[in-house]
C-alpha cells in the first residue's frame, strides 16, 4: 500500500512540475473520453444499424478524415512547430482556418464529382440536390476546422481545452445514432459530422477565452510562407500516414464485403484506443521541445521512458482481454474481429516507435526523412494487403504490422546517419545542455544573498536560462548564459547600456553587481563555461491586446531608449564592438541618427502594468545602428497585430514628444512600411 501511495505521491508531483507529462495526460484523457464515449457509440450502433451500414458508415467517416488531411497542407504541424514562439498568433491561426476550410470543400465537392457512391456506398438522398450537397461540403469543411483547432490547443500547452473539447464531441456522436435509425448508414454519419459541428463551436469560444486568439484579426499570410518547407513535409507525411486506415474500409468492402468492413472498424476503434498514446506523447514532446529545444535530448528521453511505461501494460492487457471486450458489440463481432484487433494492438508497439522518430526528426527540421519514413509504410502497407487479404481480416492485421515495421527500419537508419553538416551547425549554434541546478546555485553564490532560494525556471532559451531567485523578502532573476552563445565580454557592452538606461529612469531591470563588484558572475564545470546576470525582478507581464494608451507609452519608452542610446555612444571613450561593425543599413542611411538600442522592441520584450510599460527586457539584440530600423521594427510588429494606420500614428506621435524624427527619417519610415506592408496608405501616415 506504501508503494502505491509513493506511486501516486510522484505521479501528483510530475503532474504539476512537468508540463510534457501533464500535456501528455491531458491528450491521452482526451482520447480516452474520446474512445469512452466512442466504445458506447459503436455499442449502441452494433445493436442498432446492421453489420453492412455500419461497414459503409465506417467508409465514409474514413473519406472524411482524408479529405481533412487533403486540406491541413501540414499546417497542423506548422502551428504545433511555430505558434508558441509566434509573435502573431492570432493572424497565424486565421491564415491558416481560412485555407484549411476553402481546401476541405474543394476536396468534398471532387469527391462529389468525380468519387462519391462509387466508391464507398450511397449517399443518397443526402446529396440528390444542390442544397444537399452544399450542406455536404460545408460540413467537410466543418470536420477539417474541428481537427485542426486540436494543434492550437496543443501548440498552446493548454490540452485540457483538448480534453474538454472531444469530451462533447463523443457525447453528442453518443446521443444522435438514437434518433438516425431510419436513415441506415447516413444516421450514423450525420451524426459524426453535427457532433464536429458542436465541438468546432466550443473550440473556437476556448480559443478566444483563454488562448489569447482573437478571432477578426487580419490573416498573416507569411506564417504560410514560413512554415512552406516545414508544412509541405509533413502535409505529405501525414496524407501519407493516414492512408492505409482511412482506405483500408473502402477496400476491405471490395475484397471482403460491407460486413468485413464493420469488423474491421470495430477492432481499428479499439485500436485506437492504444494508439492514442504514443500519439498523444510525441505530441506534447513537440510542444515542449519547440518553446526550448535545447532540451531536446532530455525531453526524448523521458518521452521514450513514459512511452514504455504506458504502452506495454496497455497492449497486453488489450490481447488478453480482446474476446471479452468485442462480445459487447455481439457475438458476430467477436468472433470475426478478435485476432484482427490483437494484431492491431500489437501493432502498437511498431506505431509508437514512429511517432517518437518523426518527432525527433520534426523538431530537427529533418521533415524530408518523415515523408520517406511514411512512404515506406503507406506503400508496404496496402501493398501487401491485397494478396494478404486471402487469409481474411488477419492478412489486413499483418499488413499494418509489416508495413510499420518497414518504416522503422528506415527510420533508424535516418536517424543514425545523421548529415554532418547537420551535427556541426547543431554544435555552433544550440548549447551543450541547460545549466544543472548545481551550475544555477554556485553561480547565485556569488552574489551577497543572505538565505538565497532557487525557485521555478520560467524559460530554457536558445541563449541563456532564466530562474527565480528569493532572498529577504525579495524576488530575484537570474539569466544564466552557455558561453559559447554569449561571451562575457558581449554581455558585460549590453549590461553596461543596461544601467546607463536604469541611471537615465528608464523602467530596465536593475543590475545587481557580485560581491567582487562585477556585473556578471561566471563558473566552469565539467568543461562547461556559464556566464550568469543577475537582476531585480520586474513585475508585468506581457501583453496580449494593444490599447492606445499602450502605444503611446510603448512609444515614450522607446524615444527615452534613443534618446539614452544617443547620448550612451557618444559619451563612450573610445568605439564599442557594436559601434565599429557597421551594417548594410549605415552605409545606406549616413544622415540618420545612429545610437544604440534595443532593436527588438516589442510586446513579447517588455513587461505592463495596465496601460504602462513596467519594464523592457532581453537586451540581446542591442546594437549601434541607425534608430529609424528599431522605429520600423516596432511599428512593424504592431501593425502585424493590429493592422490600423491610426495605430502607428499614435505611436509616432507619442514617440515625437521623446524624440524629434530628422527630415531623412521619416520618409524612410513611411516607404519602407508601405513596401513591407504592400499598403499604399502607410506612405500617407501624419504624425
Amino acid at each position: 500500500m506504501n508503494f502505491i501511495k509513493n506511486q501516486l505521491g510522484k505521479a501528483i508531483g510530475l503532474f504539476k512540475s512537468d508540463s510534457l507529462f501533464r500535456n501528455a495526460v491531458f491528450l491521452m484523457s482526451s482520447t480516452a473520453i474520446m474512445s469512452a464515449l466512442g466504445f458506447g457509440f459503436w455499442f449502441f450502433v452494433a445493436h442498432l444499424y446492421t453489420p453492412a451500414d455500419i461497414g459503409v458508415a465506417s467508409a465514409l467517416i474514413s473519406i472524411t478524415l482524408l479529405a481533412s488531411n487533403l486540406s491541413f497542407f501540414g499546417l497542423n504541424s506548422g502551428i504545433l512547430r511555430f505558434l508558441s514562439t509566434s509573435k502573431t498568433r492570432s493572424q497565424d491561426i486565421n491564415a491558416s482556418l481560412i485555407i484549411v476550410s476553402v481546401a476541405s470543400m474543394l476536396a468534398a465537392a471532387a469527391y462529389l464529382l468525380w468519387i462519391g457512391d462509387d466508391f464507398t456506398g450511397k449517399l443518397g438522398a443526402f446529396t440528390s440536390t444542390p442544397y444537399g450537397q452544399i450542406l455536404f461540403v460545408l460540413l467537410m469543411a466543418v470536420v477539417s476546422l474541428n481537427t485542426f483547432t486540436d494543434s492550437v490547443f496543443i501548440a498552446s500547452r493548454r490540452a485540457e481545452f483538448h480534453t474538454i473539447v472531444y469530451a462533447v464531441f463523443g457525447v453528442v456522436k453518443l446521443v444522435l445514432p438514437l434518433f438516425l435509425i431510419s436513415r441506415g448508414s447516413l444516421g450514423i454519419f450525420g451524426a459524426y459530422v453535427m457532433a464536429a459541428a458542436a465541438s468546432l463551436v466550443l473550440s473556437l469560444y476556448l480559443m478566444w477565452r483563454y488562448c489569447g486568439y482573437h478571432p477578426f484579426s487580419r490573416p498573416n499570410w507569411h506564417f504560410i510562407a514560413k512554415s512552406r518547407e516545414y508544412a509541405s513535409n509533413n502535409y505529405v507525411a501525414s496524407l501519407l500516414s493516414g492512408l492505409p486506415s482511412q482506405l483500408m474500409p473502402s477496400l476491405v468492402i471490395r475484397g471482403l464485403g460491407a460486413a468485413d468492413a464493420a469488423f474491421f472498424a470495430m477492432a481499428w476503434t479499439m485500436a485506437n484506443l492504444l494508439y492514442v498514446i504514443p500519439s498523444a506523447i510525441t505530441n506534447s514532446l513537440m510542444a515542449e521541445t519547440s518553446h526550448d529545444t535545447s532540451r531536446q535530448a532530455q525531453n526524448v528521453r523521458r518521452a521514450v521512458g513514459i512511452l514504455a511505461l504506458t504502452v506495454t501494460p496497455a497492449v497486453i492487457l488489450a490481447i488478453i482481454v480482446a474476446p471479452a471486450l468485442l462480445t459487447l458489440f455481439g457475438h458476430q463481432y467477436s468472433t470475426n474481429g478478435t485476432l484482427i484487433f490483437q494484431l492491431l494492438a500489437f501493432a502498437t508497439f511498431f506505431m509508437g516507435a514512429n511517432s517518437v522518430g518523426n518527432a525527433i526528426m520534426n523538431i530537427e527540421k529533418r521533415s524530408g526523412g518523415v515523408v520517406l519514413v511514411q512512404a515506406i509504410i503507406a506503400t508496404a502497407t496496402l501493398g501487401l494487403v491485397l494478396p494478404l487479404m486471402r487469409f481474411g481480416l488477419v492478412g489486413v492485421g499483418l499488413a499494418f504490422i509489416i508495413g510499420s515495421f518497414a518504416g522503422n527500419i528506415v527510420q533508424l537508419a535516418l536517424l543514425a546517419a545523421k548529415r554532418p553538416q547537420a551535427d556541426a551547425a547543431a554544435r555552433r549554434a544550440a548549447p551543450l545542455s541547460p545549466p544543472s541546478w548545481d551550475v544555477v546555485k554556485q553561480l547565485v553564490a556569488s552574489y551577497a544573498l543572505l538565505g538565497a532560494k532557487v525557485g521555478r525556471d520560467i524559460g530554457w532559451g536558445d541563449r541563456s536560462s532564466t530562474v527565480v531567485i528569493s532572498a529577504a523578502s525579495r524576488k530575484y532573476v537570474i539569466k544564466v548564459y552557455d558561453t559559447r552563445m554569449r561571451s562575457r565580454s558581449q554581455l558585460q557592452e549590453e549590461l553596461a547600456f543596461t544601467r546607463f538606461l536604469h541611471s537615465r529612469g528608464v523602467p530596465v531591470p536593475e543590475i545587481i553587481t557580485t560581491t567582487g563588484g562585477e556585473t556578471t558572475a561566471q563558473f566552469t564545470s565539467a568543461g562547461e563555461t556559464w556566464v550568469a546576470v543577475l537582476m531585480s525582478f520586474a513585475p508585468g507581464s506581457h501583453p496580449e491586446t494593444y490599447s492606445p494608451k499602450l502605444i503611446a507609452d510603448m512609444a515614450r519608452v522607446q524615444g527615452l531608449i534613443h534618446e539614452a542610446g544617443l547620448e550612451f555612444a557618444g559619451r563612450r571613450n573610445s568605439a564599442t564592438p557594436s559601434q565599429k561593425k557597421q551594417t548594410l543599413r549605415s552605409s545606406l542611411l549616413p544622415n540618420v541618427p545612429k545610437g544604440v538600442s534595443h532593436f527588438d522592441y516589442d510586446g513579447s520584450n517588455i513587461l505592463v502594468e495596465g496601460d504602462k510599460v513596467s519594464c523592457v527586457v532581453d537586451f540581446e539584440g542591442m546594437r549601434f545602428d541607425p534608430l529609424v530600423a528599431c522605429i520600423f521594427f516596432s511599428l512593424t510588429r504592431l501593425y502585424d497585430i493590429q493592422h490600423q494606420k491610426r495605430s502607428l500614428e499614435t505611436y509616432l506621435r507619442s514617440y515625437q514628444a521623446v524624440r524629434r524624427l530628422n527630415w531623412l527619417e521619416k520618409p524612410v519610415l513611411n516607404i519602407v512600411l508601405a513596401l513591407r506592408h504592400r499598403t499604399p496608405k502607410l506612405l500617407l501616415l501624419h504624425y
